[in-house]
């Protein structure tokens, strides 16, 4: 699809110049896209068989009505042979409807449909013409014209000649589906096979005037059928023009949605939501994760820009295979959740499950910090580590979340999670991760990243908080995702069967599973001071443990 695919574009100097102009120029007036499978998804989807029944019927019925009324102008028995070849030739309509109905032949026809047109109308035509031949080659004199007025100017040229070349135009060009590109050669086929009848079958001129009355019948047939092509000709291309503007529509509409999924959780898309929009969660896990700021005077501005660019391209590919969900990244913070914030899934708003996803953010800020100082810049070809110096910082606990203001409304989280969560990234000595001791306590020694005692934060309302620190390999084996495996992955999610709508999920963020309704749950509170939030969330465990056995 796109913009390459459409016709009428290029002037004349190009079709001049350059050979392939030409072609593209016929391609063009021909209506025929020019991206090849877009041209093949359009004739797929407008060939459609069922609705070749009605119009087929039509024209059978209309010519072989047309063909036995004339044959049987002396009586049934003097043309009994032709009406009997007549009636033989309705098999191929017959065989055609038969396959058009069935379901299990239904797609095989689709792709067979223009074949089957042309098989129809090429049956019509070299059946009329020959049965005219026969007529005026070997007929009586009294089966002849002037002294069969039916016959006049003669069998090849006669009203039912006539009628059935006009029934076969009008059926090609108006009221089947056939497409611009078949139309052309059909039509040629039909005028020149009635042509040829009109020359060949004036054997006895000198008493039928057929030489008079020829050239006015070729010419009306030609109008009839230009009057009847222009009709489809329009409509053909009105149709694509239209589909290929709603195609351009449908594209702006797609990435506005790209849009809205990197200011929104997937989740609010297709709901009613009014601002200011303002949601509670009893517990998530919040990461920070954050360079130094001196990064910025320490080289060429531009020079930077791209090297954190590739930096946090490689971060929102890491994000994106984990179950966590990138909130925002704002100056040289780069902040996400756990999933249950874009879920609001009541299965993850237990305690249980807080602890598997805190074990997994903590486990992608790990990576994160590693990706970050590990990344070799493709311009000064040295590790960004020494530059940047990335450090990340855990807290877990309630969290407010929502949409504010009325312009440029992204989807912001609030709250004394946050904060901590920062103050623990801030405090970090760089290539480490620093948790909070509620973070610690929900993991516990059993599950999640190896842990050791660190420096206590001083955090404003608190007084100093106990932390724990990650340790983050500088060079692991097993990378974890590189620029071009980026590229790779992108390119693959966009080539997918699924298109667009898995393409899309993935720039959210989340996957077909990971879709759930929006709700709003009165959720309980956490206490927020010193350590008793430790022993709180321990004795909360302990509970759900024994009311789960």
């Amino acid at each position: 699809g796109g913009g390459s695919a459409v016709w009428g574009g290029g002037g004349g100097s190009a079709v001049r110049q350059d050979p392939d102009g030409l072609d593209e120029q016929v391609r063009d007036l021909m209506l025929i896209f020019r991206d090849a499978d877009m041209e093949d998804e359009f004739e797929n989807s407008w060939c459609e068989p069922g609705l070749l029944v009605a119009p087929l019927c039509a024209y059978h019925l209309l010519w072989f009505g047309t063909f036995l009324n004339h044959k049987t102008q002396q009586g049934l028995r003097v043309n009994i042979v032709q009406i009997s070849m007549g009636a033989l030739s309705l098999l191929v309509p017959l065989v055609t409807l038969v396959l058009c109905m069935r379901r299990a032949t239904n797609l095989w026809v689709r792709k067979r449909y223009h074949t089957f047109l042309i098989a129809n109308v090429a049956t019509v035509m070299i059946f009329n013409l020959a049965v005219g031949l026969w007529d005026q080659l070997n007929l009586p004199p009294e089966s002849l014209c002037p002294a069969a007025f039916y016959a006049c100017p003669h069998h090849s040229m006669d009203p039912a000649s006539i009628g059935v070349s006009y029934f076969s135009l009008a059926f090609i060009n108006t009221f089947s589906s056939c497409l611009v590109k078949y139309k052309v050669p059909l039509n040629v086929f039909i005028i020149m096979t009635f042509v040829v009848g009109v020359i060949t079958g004036d054997s006895n001129s000198d008493v039928s005037g057929a030489s008079s009355i020829a050239i006015h019948v070729v010419f009306n047939t030609i109008v009839i059928a230009a009057g009847t092509f222009y009709v489809g000709y329009t409509g053909e291309s009105s149709f694509r023009t239209s589909l290929l503007r709603r195609q351009k529509l449908t594209s702006h509409t797609r990435s506005v949605e790209v849009l809205l999924q990197k200011m929104l959780p997937p989740r609010l898309l297709n709901a009613p939501i009014s601002v200011p929009l303002l949601e509670h969660f009893k517990g998530v896990t919040v990461m920070f994760v954050s360079f130094d700021k001196g990064a910025v005077q320490a080289d060429d501005p531009e020079d930077f820009f791209n090297e954190l660019d590739d930096i946090y391209t490689l971060f929102d590919a890491t994000v994106e295979q984990s179950d966590c969900f990138k909130v925002e990244h704002v100056g040289e913070d780069y902040v996400v959740v756990t999933k249950n914030v874009y879920t609001r899934d009541p299965l993850h708003d237990v305690v249980y499950s807080h602890r598997d996803m805190c074990v997994a953010i903590s486990k992608l800020a790990q990576e994160l910090v590693r990706i970050g100082n590990n990344h070799v810049s493709q311009r000064s070809y040295r590790l960004s580590g020494s530059t940047f110096k990335f450090r990340g910082g855990l807290h877990y606990g309630k969290l407010s979340a929502g949409i504010l203001g009325r312009s440029r409304k992204f989807y912001r989280i609030f709250g004394d999670t946050v904060v901590t969560a920062a103050r623990m990234c801030q405090h970090a000595l760089p290539g480490q991760v620093q948790i909070s001791e509620r973070t610690h306590v929900l993991m516990g020694n059993d599950k999640g990243p190896a842990r050791l005692p660190g420096q206590k934060v001083k955090t404003k309302g608190k007084g100093w908080l106990p932390a724990f620190v990650l340790k983050v390999e500088e060079h692991p084996q097993g990378s974890a995702v590189s620029m071009t495996q980026t590229d790779n992955s992108m390119d693959k999610i966009a080539n997918d069967s699924r298109g667009w709508q898995l393409l899309k999920l993935r720039m959210g963020g989340v996957s077909f599973k990971r879709q759930a309704k929006l709700g709003f749950i009165p959720l309980p509170s956490f206490e927020s001071t010193g350590s008793s939030e430790s022993q709180d969330l321990a004795a909360s465990q302990d509970h759900e443990k024994k009311h789960v056995l």
